[in-house]
């Protein structure tokens, strides 16, 4: 059973997430297990468990090996943005926070594209 890698928050003298562990589904795609109380990720209300990991700054994840490849994407100087797109249920979305603050009114929300029965729908 793949273990999630936990990211944590720190201080600006190292390199910083934003409190999203993900884990490896038997699809091999990256999903949300939990949120570290006090993150970026759960301060802001934006990403939800089970959300499925597609882009880390316009990067497709979904061909990456494995959680530490990811992490490395993740993680980066402290206050600095990162875009996070999910794909969740039938929306694709994205979020961008700063990692290692942990402050609502710095995320970003955006609905980017609807699946349907006919393939996706963007927005514009």
């Amino acid at each position: 059973v793949p273990q999630p890698v936990p990211q944590p928050v720190s201080s600006d003298s190292q390199k910083c997430g934003v409190g999203i562990v993900f884990t490896v589904g038997t699809d091999k795609n990256f999903y949300v297990v939990s949120l570290i109380e006090g993150g970026p990720a759960a301060v802001s209300g934006m990403v939800g468990i089970g959300d499925r990991l597609v882009a880390i700054d316009k990067v497709d994840v979904s061909q990456l090996p494995n959680l530490a490849i990811l992490s490395q994407l993740v993680l980066g100087e402290y206050a600095t943005p990162v875009k996070l797109t999910f794909l969740r249920s039938h929306y694709l979305v994205q979020v961008t926070l700063l990692r290692g603050v942990s402050d609502a009114t710095t995320a970003q929300f955006k609905l980017v594209a609807q699946k349907g029965p006919d393939g996706v729908h963007f927005s514009a």
